[in-house]
């Protein structure tokens, strides 16, 4: 199944425990890409979707004192719903974006990855399944806002999408903006002017698909089926004659 952005928002909040931000998703089954940033150094104790625990994915401390954290919540709900990022330091300063996606996996599994540079920022990951999505966050120390560069679209910042940010955040956030085949390294740039820029990367697997009408193999469901006879089931076009 293609991978297909739907939308995004996100809140920032200065001197706060929590930032919160209402989005519903435009159908079930998509997966919610989760970005912060907080600057006083300690992480985050956690986001809630609606009140459940979002996964954790990882976060990359950066400049001392601020960090970026990445967490996923699937399926969460097509009506207006409450996603909330605590920080465990009440005086933070906060941000958290949400990116919402249709077609991708339930499960995710790869790990993001950090860069650092003065000026421009290019951040890389090797992806592990076909056609995933890149996502990524970033932030400048000085310069404003980080551009999209080469393999970015920028979905929010202070200027973009729905967020008002602090003018000492700093921070964008994007996609790919499609999918990356076959597997292997891929990059997302950001520009900016001088100072330190920073970037975390991330990549999202597609929902496995099958034949499309095959409902259930030896009585198991096809979402749940991974492989049929060793082949993955997303390089089986037909089963028993069956598209």
């Amino acid at each position: 199944m293609a991978i297909a952005y739907d939308k995004s928002d996100g809140d920032y909040v200065a001197s706060s425990a929590t930032a919160t931000v209402s989005v519903a998703a435009t159908a079930a089954n998509e997966l919610a890409v989760i970005l912060t940033t907080n600057n006083n150094g300690a992480a985050l104790s956690g986001v809630t979707v609606g009140g459940a625990a979002a996964t954790f994915v990882g976060q990359y401390a950066y400049a001392g004192s601020q960090r970026f954290s990445i967490f996923y919540y699937y399926n969460p709900p097509t009506s207006s719903t409450a996603y909330v990022a605590t920080a465990t330091d009440a005086t933070d300063d906060t941000e958290i974006v949400v990116m919402l996606y249709s077609g991708a996996a339930s499960t995710q599994s790869h790990t993001p990855v950090p860069a650092t540079a003065t000026g421009n920022v290019t951040a890389s990951i090797t992806t592990t399944s076909d056609n995933a999505w890149l996502v990524s966050l970033s932030r400048n120390t000085s310069s404003g806002p980080t551009d999209a560069g080469t393999g970015t679209t920028k979905r929010q910042d202070d200027g973009v999408g729905d967020v008002t940010f602090s003018t000492v955040s700093l921070s964008s956030y994007g996609d790919s903006n499609g999918a990356k085949t076959p597997t292997g390294s891929y990059s997302m740039q950001w520009t900016a002017g001088g100072n330190n820029s920073y970037a975390f990367i991330w990549a999202i697997s597609p929902a496995a698909v099958g034949p499309a009408n095959v409902k259930t193999y030896n009585s198991i469901a096809s979402a749940n089926v991974k492989t049929i006879n060793s082949i993955a089931i997303a390089s089986v076009k037909t089963w028993n004659s069956i598209t």
